[in-house]
Formats: structure tokens, C-alpha cells, sequence
């Protein structure tokens, strides 16, 4: 008998970029922009394509490695065992 496992890894990283606000953008304003942009973000770019539309620029580059990531998980939710055939 055989068994084919199929296995989800989901790796995280952790990515500090820097922004500058809007002259008198409050905090309460800027937590509201993150809230809608963090509804549709699949990427730390995302964010960054996101927050421009509230007038917050991107200053400086971040570290886009994949090298390393901050955590990591693997799960096994489906498989199947098969018959060998004779």
C-alpha cells in the first residue's frame, strides 16, 4: 500500500519599510489606511501600492530576501492511500 500526502508549508516574513506620512495625517488616520489597505494585501508591495493612494510614500527600500523567513509551519489537511497493483 501507498499513501500520497499532500503538505501546505507557509513561511512568514517580517519586512520594515519606511513610510512618510502626509503633512497632518494623524494617527488615527494613518491606522485607518493601513486597516483598508491590509483588507486586499497579499505582499509587503501591496501595502506599499495600497498606502500610496492615501498620499504615504515609501522612503527607502526594504530587505526583499526569501533567504530567511521570520516562521514557518507545515500542515498535512489532505491524503490519499492507494492500492499497489499487482
Amino acid at each position: 500500500m501507498k499513501a500520497i500526502v499532500v503538505v501546505t508549508e507557509t513561511l512568514k516574513y517580517e519586512r520594515e519599510i519606511p513610510f512618510v506620512l502626509p503633512e497632518g495625517m494623524s494617527e488615527e488616520e494613518f491606522e485607518s489606511a493601513l486597516d483598508k489597505v491590509q483588507r486586499n494585501a497579499d505582499s509587503a508591495d501591496d501595502f506599499i501600492y495600497g498606502l500610496k493612494g492615501y498620499g504615504i510614500k515609501q522612503e527607502g527600500d526594504y530587505d526583499r530576501s526569501y533567504d530567511s523567513p521570520s516562521d514557518f509551519d507545515a500542515e498535512c489537511d489532505e491524503y490519499d492511500v492507494v492500492s499497489e497493483a499487482e
